[in-house]
């Protein structure tokens, strides 16, 4: 059983202060990843993607933060972009060979907490490959469907989110061009 050391990256393509990418990070740290932890998971932690390729290694996740959904970053790598009508703020693209992508939509959150739940949802979805099934799994909040209105996760998304830490996946260590 190999110990993991998890890092949920992230890529600031919106242009953050030093001081929201440090409330961002403290809120996803303290809220949701302090808590994603086990005898294999040893630690999780956010660290902000500055320079590019990062160096992250096969049980992290990345995840893009663009100013809006016309910003996607899905055509890049073959999939569509969102429509204006998608309440979504966020989306996840999986089946790329060169790895999924999870983005989350700046201008659609209301406030950093909506912004921190979106990240940690887009993640969930990239670390398991699951789709529109997380949203179902028994007991989730932050991971069903509308769960960047969850303020606070449940103990089904935590254990969710750190049993798909323990799955290897392709990552993106740049941004799509």
């Amino acid at each position: 059983m190999a110990v993991i050391h998890f890092t949920l990256w992230l890529f600031d393509l919106v242009g953050l202060t030093d001081v929201k990418q440090a409330d961002i990070s403290g809120i996803i740290d303290g809220r949701f990843l302090a808590n994603c932890r086990d005898d294999q998971v040893r630690s999780a932690k956010t660290s902000w993607a500055t320079t590019s390729p990062i160096a992250a290694k096969p049980f992290d996740a990345v995840v893009f933060l663009v100013v809006d959904f016309r910003q996607s970053l899905a055509p890049k790598i073959g999939g569509s972009r969102p429509g204006p009508s998608d309440d979504a703020l966020g989306n996840t693209y999986q089946g790329s060979p060169t790895g999924g992508l999870a983005e989350v939509y700046w201008d659609k959150c209301l406030n950093l907490s909506e912004v921190c739940t979106s990240i940690f949802h887009e993640a969930a979805h990239l670390k398991s490959g699951e789709g529109a099934a997380m949203h179902d799994a028994a007991g989730v909040r932050a991971l069903a469907k509308k769960g960047a209105k969850a303020v606070h996760p449940s103990w089904a998304d935590l254990e969710f989110f750190t049993a798909a830490i323990k799955r290897k996946i392709t990552l993106r260590t740049t941004v799509p061009s």
